[in-house]
């Protein structure tokens, strides 16, 4: 069997980890068919050696400009899929080309068409964006023009893989598509467990958010409540955010944020172990952070939106807020931030607090006694990384991990492949 994976418009980001991170799974996992991975640039995926079964086509200049793309998926797509005779056309790009329908294969049957969808804009409800507000315009074009292609292209699809049972549904209903069309494979999540520092203290006036620039990832909520915390007198406090300021034009600064920049893989493991993360975004497929965040016991305040509940679960050490009212949030803070007049007043008297952060306090893997002596090196040093910058930081802590720093990567699990959500994956393309 000849599986074709159509794979563009991936160059950054998400999308290109999920590229990079399926190929790498087919090249050491699967030997039994043959693979065409079409990317838009050299070196986005590499041949290996020992995998001659998978090939790598590099269509750079469907790259070169969103008209040469539009050109492709409306005129020139056809007719490459068809020269490669696939017998199934897998889409990473949320995307067909138009007339992919009349592809066929090498025995003249018609090729079977997989598409992921991994852009949720044109399916979500809650916020409408405008193109006349200019830090929203991007979105707007994504909910009101792009989803039109996403959606024509899931109605021709045989077959559509999604990473949420929201989204599932979501598509469904909006495309008319039948259930039994629709799989639902959530993302690979590594066990952090080996990650875990018992040197790390968790602290009530740390709150972590790491995203990236993007509008509808929501940090004006996150401003917005620490504004609120500042006029009630609450003060004492810090929120990290993983971007430069200048990478959010449209949020204002004030005192209590500490703009980190980009974080190493390991270093975010370790703040996820200090702060209370912050899942302010009202528009994802998957969310990762709350995913990862949990295999460590830490607080979480999480958008109340149905892609964290499906992600969180029974997760106990959790409070939803509504992402559009700040003050919900706000309310949330400042009960974690006092949590620590809580515990010592739980040790004095042995009375259980019902704090959000009891269950982290009392959790075997952080260090109660070194949260009053004010933390470990991680706790004492992010006091004033805003005055040091990024590199005081990085070269004062040293990494203490357990595993490579590839095993992050959202690589399925090699040790039992057959698990792996790219396996599910590789399952649904070869399965007629």
């Amino acid at each position: 069997m000849r599986i074709v994976v159509l794979d563009i418009a991936a160059s950054k980001t998400g999308a290109l980890s999920v590229l990079q991170d399926f190929a790498s799974y087919v090249q050491n996992n699967e030997k039994k068919h043959d693979w065409i991975f079409v990317t838009g640039a050299e070196g986005l995926v590499n041949p290996l050696p020992d995998s001659p079964n998978v090939r790598i086509l590099v269509r750079s200049d469907v790259k070169k400009s969103k008209f040469a793309r539009l050109y492709f998926e409306h005129v020139t797509g056809r007719d490459f899929l068809s020269d490669l005779k696939p017998d199934v056309i897998f889409s990473l790009q949320n995307t067909i080309p138009r007339g992919a329908e009349s592809v066929r294969n090498a025995a003249g049957g018609l090729a079977r068409k997989v598409l992921y969808i991994h852009q949720p804009l044109g399916f979500q409800k809650w916020k409408r964006f405008s193109f006349l507000n200019k830090w929203e315009r991007e979105c707007a074009l994504y909910q009101y023009l792009i989803s039109g292609e996403i959606d024509s292209s899931a109605k021709k699809a045989d077959q559509i893989i999604v990473q949420t049972e929201w989204m599932k549904e979501a598509v469904g209903e909006k495309c008319g598509i039948p259930e039994g069309r629709i799989k639902r494979i959530m993302p690979d999540i590594p066990d952090l467990s080996d990650f875990r520092d018992p040197a790390l203290s968790w602290s009530p006036k740390k709150f972590l958010f790491p995203s990236g620039p993007i509008f509808y990832k929501n940090h004006t909520c996150i401003v917005d409540a620490v504004k609120l915390l500042q006029k009630r007198g609450i003060e004492d406090f810090q929120v990290f955010f993983t971007l430069r300021k200048r990478d959010l034009p449209w949020v204002d600064n004030c005192r209590g944020l500490v703009w980190l920049g980009s974080l190493s893989r390991e270093m975010l493991l370790r703040f996820y172990q200090v702060s209370t993360l912050i899942f302010p975004s009202y528009i994802e497929t998957f969310g990762y952070p709350p995913a990862e965040a949990r295999q460590f016991g830490v607080p979480i305040l999480a958008s109340d939106m149905p892609f964290c509940r499906e992600v969180l679960g029974d997760y106990k050490n959790v409070r939803y807020f509504h992402p559009f009212r700040p003050e919900e949030l706000a309310d949330q803070m400042q009960d974690i931030i006092l949590s620590r007049d809580l515990l010592k007043e739980k040790n004095r008297g042995r009375e259980k607090s019902q704090s959000l952060s009891e269950g982290v306090l009392a959790g075997k893997c952080f260090n109660q006694e070194m949260d009053d002596k004010g933390g470990d090196g991680i706790e004492r040093q992010v006091i004033s990384v805003e005055n040091r910058g990024n590199k005081g930081l990085f070269h004062a802590l040293p990494i203490k991990t357990k595993r490579d720093t590839e095993a992050l990567h959202m690589l399925s699990d090699t040790e039992n492949p057959t698990n792996s959500s790219f396996q599910k994956i590789i399952d649904v393309l070869t399965n007629d």
